[in-house]
């Protein structure tokens, strides 16, 4: 079997239950966004590695598996295989990312005003990943907008995501010893 198919070729891809849709369609719009989110993680985990934070790598590859699953989701909503995905992401899933974010704001602490991304490499590309999350968050809405029926466990997920990475971003900036940058007018 080879990797290629050939159907992209006139800009359309298979659906999992064997629809083929175009590339631009909102929920392949949304599925592509998530492989582009799960790559930035995957370069996160990468630099964590690197800077002595082997425990936020750990944690990276988790939210990569999670993140498949959301894929997976996508992929099956509004077919009869949706079955074997609809629970792969559930309440556990968010209260996990909300402690993580809340034991994380206890060791860099409240924000006084809004920072600009920036400081170390690692927390740069943390930054660059918040930014996708929150873009990948906005291309389910818009799949959701189009009337798939998208649970909205995947919504919540996305957002606490975003969230955690701007904690990753501020913990990379303490652990390599920079200060946030904050915001002046």
């Amino acid at each position: 079997m080879t990797l290629y198919t050939k159907n992209g070729d006139a800009g359309k891809t298979c659906r999992m239950d064997g629809e083929t849709v175009s590339k631009a369609s909102p929920q392949i719009e949304a599925i592509g966004t998530i492989d582009e989110l799960s790559s930035h993680l995957g370069l996160c985990a990468s630099g964590a590695g690197k800077d002595n934070l082997p425990s936020l790598a750990e944690v990276l590859v988790k939210i990569q598996n999670e993140l498949f699953n959301v894929g997976s989701q996508l992929a099956a909503v509004g077919t009869p295989l949706f079955g074997a995905f609809g629970d792969l992401i559930n309440v556990a899933s968010i209260e996990r990312l909300e402690k993580q974010i809340d034991d994380g704001m206890q060791t860099v602490g409240e924000l006084q005003t809004f920072i600009l991304p920036g400081g170390t490499e690692l927390a740069a590309r943390f930054h660059v990943a918040r930014t996708v999350a929150r873009r990948t968050e906005r291309t389910v809405v818009t799949l959701i907008d189009s009337g798939v029926d998208v649970p909205p466990i995947i919504l919540q997920y996305l957002n606490r995501l975003g969230d955690l990475l701007f904690v990753f971003a501020r913990l990379a900036n303490k652990q390599g010893g920079f200060a946030d940058v904050m915001w002046t007018k």
